[in-house]
């Protein structure tokens, strides 16, 4: 028994009606009250008649009555409003150590029988979700709007990311920006390294600098010191004359990862097209991203043509057969997802433009819906996104609920350990 499985039980009423507390009072729950997400009471604004009295006020629940002592709920003042304590088991007599006498009820031969059953059975189930053979139980309704409420989920929790960043630039969009979106050109491979080249930048040298390309590679580490080619001697060129201008010094290339990571996905050529999206930065770049309303904007502004170098070479040395080396829609579409959305979604909360928010939403409709093995899994199971926003939301879905066991709250696993 679990303090979650507890709170579904008295949230959702699965208990036996004819409630009585632990002296003999009969219990009438009017309104379970409001599931407080945060500290203190675990259930706020309840309404419950206890003998010939209604009550109002907030509900305390434990596996034990002896958890009250163990977390310290005696010493709380916020535990004062407390008009009725659920336990699974009644333990210990609590009379001692609380201000005010509180109702106990214990629930260990009162929740629903049935319920416990269900639960029981579908713990058990196994597969790549718990409720794999289940789940096309759920109504097309039911489940589109759940992922619409996780796809907002989802951007919430990349806002808190971004404004952790904007808290250490204090406060400062250009800057926060700018490492974010170099960091999103790291991809999966390579997020770390890509962060840390972009903490050694800043606007004023990317306005500053002419060549973004030689300041880029030069600073990565993975610029060489000498070259048999032309062009790559002038980049080496140009990067000692950057060193000394702004007197910043190479990474350690060996923190990049080259091995096992595919030609188009090698640290060089995502520095390579990150230095021709940085070379328009000639003034706000963040409100220049801003400005751009269309996806067909944003990808012409992000869809840059390297160097003709780059054409023939996925790094520096050997030439392979031609190919394009700008990026990639499906690259694009990350950018988007993982960049540019999630920036332009905490930018407009931050200065109540609703219209910024909603353009982020839109922004997510009109990009493909990603493609990697847990998309491929619920595709398999019959859930197919449409675009990127429903991607994120079934990504979001299957990490922070599916992977974490979290079913009792998930409003899929809440509805089937219903019956509803």
């Amino acid at each position: 028994m679990s303090e979650e499985l507890l709170y579904f039980v008295w949230k959702f009423g699965l208990t036996n009606p004819n409630l009585q507390t632990v002296n003999g009072e009969n219990i009438s729950v009017i309104s379970s009250g409001t599931q407080n997400h945060l500290s203190g009471p675990d259930f706020t604004n309840a309404k419950i008649r206890i003998g010939d009295k209604q009550w109002y006020g907030n509900v305390e629940i434990h596996v034990k009555s002896s958890d009250w002592i163990k977390h310290g709920h005696s010493s709380d003042r916020s535990y004062d409003s407390i008009i009725l304590h659920v336990v699974y088991e009644n333990d210990v007599d609590l009379d001692e150590h609380i201000f005010r006498k509180v109702p106990t009820v214990e629930l260990k031969q009162n929740i629903d029988t049935s319920f416990l059953e269900n639960y029981e059975r579908f713990s058990k189930q196994k597969g790549w979700i718990t409720c794999e053979s289940q789940i096309n139980q759920i109504d097309e309704f039911h489940i589109s709007s759940w992922l619409e409420r996780l796809r907002v989920e989802r951007l919430e929790r990349k806002t808190d990311a971004i404004q952790h960043l904007l808290e250490s630039n204090q406060g400062d969009w250009e800057t926060s920006f700018i490492i974010w979106i170099c960091t999103a050109y790291g991809f999966k491979f390579n997020t770390t390294p890509f962060e840390l080249l972009a903490k050694k930048l800043s606007p004023k040298m990317l306005v500053n600098s002419k060549n973004l390309e030689a300041l880029l590679l030069g600073l990565s580490g993975l610029l060489p010191t000498f070259s048999n080619d032309f062009y790559v001697n002038e980049l080496i060129s140009e990067f000692e004359y950057y060193r000394a201008k702004w007197k910043s010094e190479p990474m350690e290339s060996s923190i990049w990862k080259t091995g096992g990571v595919r030609p188009p996905n090698q640290p060089v050529v995502r520095i390579v097209q990150l230095a021709g999206l940085l070379s328009k930065c000639t003034g706000g770049f963040w409100s220049t991203i801003v400005g751009l309303e269309s996806i067909d904007e944003l990808k012409e502004y992000v869809q840059v043509k390297p160097n003709e170098y780059w054409s023939t070479h996925y790094n520096f040395g050997a030439s392979t057969k031609v190919h394009e080396p700008g990026i990639s829609d499906a690259s694009f579409g990350l950018i988007v997802i993982n960049c540019i959305v999630p920036f332009l979604f905490t930018y407009g909360k931050s200065q109540n433009k609703e219209a910024l928010v909603q353009r982020a939403f839109s922004l997510q409709d009109y990009v493909d819906p990603e493609s990697n093995r847990i998309i491929n899994n619920w595709k398999e199971l019959g859930l197919k996104p449409a675009n990127a926003g429903q991607s994120q939301a079934l990504l979001e879905l299957f990490n922070e609920y599916c992977l974490r066991k979290k079913c009792l709250i998930c409003s899929i696993g809440n509805k089937l350990l219903r019956n509803d």
